[in-house]
């Protein structure tokens, strides 16, 4: 019977069970981004008191296109956001892009982008929400993977709908038939708090899965 389920992101998962977290403090500058519809991050909100809005050169909107001469415009968020991350009272330099209509002599005026390129030093949180999952882990048999377990304390096992042996088919729409285990382990972790919708299948208790 196929299920539909949404869940919201719940612990970090990022640590191996067991691994003590690293002494050293990572920080940001105070910015959050957005996705925008060319897949790139735009900024959506500066942090009070942060670098990025003690700078004064910043504004919401702004795209950005390097991390310390590194081009990221449309890299993956994830990958993005730990280019920014560093240590504490480190810097950074980042490159912006930003949309602007300047007077011609028209009525409309001529639009143009401008560049913006602040070097600063990080320490504030993290742009981004942590990542996190929704306690689950899965296994593999061929193409397809399917509930191994879940934790206690996990959005998943609250929800009271998914068993073991579940098999996992999408996630947020997209067919996990044939994936990598890395890549599905993408689809899952997400922003804190943030939703996520699940497609599974749950086989008859007669049929054992996998």
């Amino acid at each position: 019977t196929p299920m539909f389920q949404c869940f919201s992101l719940g612990k970090k998962s990022s640590s191996p069970p067991g691994k003590k977290k690293e002494e050293v403090k990572l920080a940001g500058v105070g910015i959050v981004f957005s996705v925008g519809p060319d897949k790139g991050l735009y900024i959506t909100e500066l942090c009070p008191g942060g670098a990025a809005e003690e700078s004064g050169v910043l504004r919401k909107g702004d795209c950005l296109i390097a991390v310390d001469g590194h081009n990221v415009y449309q890299e993956e968020e994830g990958e993005v956001v730990s280019r920014i991350l560093g240590k504490f009272g480190s810097e950074v330099a980042l490159k912006f892009r930003r949309y602007v209509v300047v007077p011609d002599g028209t009525p409309i005026g001529k639009a143009q982008f401008v560049s913006i390129s602040p070097c600063l030093r990080r320490g504030k949180p993290a742009e981004l929400p942590p990542s996190a999952g929704i306690g689950i882990i899965l296994k593999q048999h061929g193409d397809n993977f399917f509930v191994k377990s879940m934790s206690s304390d996990g959005p998943a096992e609250a929800s009271g709908q998914i068993k073991v042996h579940d098999m996992l088919v999408a996630v947020n729409g997209h067919e996990t038939t044939g994936m990598q285990i890395t890549e599905v382990s993408k689809l899952i972790t997400g922003r804190l708090g943030t939703r996520i919708r699940l497609h599974l299948l749950r086989r008859s208790e007669s049929e054992p899965v996998g």
